[in-house]
Parts: C-alpha cells; structure tokens; sequence
C-alpha cells in the first residue's frame, strides 16, 4: 500500500510542479522513492518557501469538507518556519473534486469557525491526531487536466464502509 500510496503522490506533486511551470515560479523538488521532508522548494519575489503536497480525495468532518495532515507534522513545519524564517504552503490535490487548493500554512493556522466547527479541527484518528483543514479555506489554485484526473481515479476505490482506498490495480 505503500508503494501505491508513494506513486499517487508523485502524481500529484508533479501536478503541483506543472501549476508552477505554468504560472512561472521557480522550484526545485527530486522526485525519487524516498520520503523526503520537503516536496518542493519554491521562490517567488525572491523569497524561498517549502511546499507540502497532499494527494487524497477529500473527506467530510462534521457537514465540511476537510483534508487533513499528520499534527506532528504540522507542528515540525511551525517549527522550521519559525526556526529558518521560511514559509510552509500545503497543497491538497483532491482526486474527487479534481482540483488543487492551497493556502500558507499561517493564514490556515489562524483559525476559522463555520457553523459552530473552529478549524483547523485536530481529531484522533486511528491512534494518531490529525490537523484537518476546511477547503473553505483553502484557494482554489487549478483543475486537474483530465489525464491526470482520470490516472489518480483509477488508483482509488470505495470499500464496504464507503471510505476510500487506494488500489493495487
């Protein structure tokens, strides 16, 4: 599972990589197998910052759609950013809606509250906290072209619960 789950986040970090491409800003990223601590490092108005890729579909947490990181993570990103004055952006590449969102790590820290739900929302789940984050206040940045979307599709599957897995096709 893994390995799959390695190969569909390649997937959407070389999407994440094209946006980029496409609306000139420089990066730098590798793209291997192994887990790296940053995906990309980006520089725009001549300032770096680290870009945090997620490739998933989307998932609901009371009535809002939400994606969701690792808390430790997070809390490591806050760390750095505050350490080497360094901005984090996540990226969420939602196979469902077909779309890429993003916002900086800060403004999606501030904290927001739509219908009685504060956000970011941290949850047990399955033993580790997770920090989910509303798309609501995430930025729409693109759409994912067609061959893209339908290449992440094939790899995702719904099990008897109505949850979504990724596939060893």
């Amino acid at each position: 599972m893994k390995h799959l789950n390695n190969k569909i986040g390649m997937i959407g970090q070389k999407m994440v990589c094209n946006y980029l491409k496409e609306n000139k800003i420089n990066y730098w990223t590798n793209f291997d197998d192994n887990y790296n601590i940053t995906d990309i490092v980006m520089q725009k108005d001549n300032r770096i910052s680290f870009i945090e890729v997620s490739t998933k579909q989307h998932t609901i947490k009371n009535g809002f759609k939400v994606t969701g990181k690792n808390k430790k993570q997070i809390e490591g990103y806050l760390r750095r950013q505050f350490k080497y004055n360094i901005d984090y952006f996540i990226i969420f590449v939602d196979i469902k809606e077909r779309a890429i969102y993003g916002n900086n790590l800060n403004n999606l820290m501030r904290g927001t509250k739509y219908a009685n739900t504060e956000f970011p929302l941290n949850i047990n789940c399955g033993g580790q906290e997770i920090t989910f984050f509303s798309l609501n206040d995430l930025i729409p940045l693109a759409k994912m072209k067609d061959a893209d979307a339908d290449e992440l599709s094939k790899m995702v599957f719904k099990n008897k619960h109505n949850k979504y897995q990724t596939s060893i096709l």
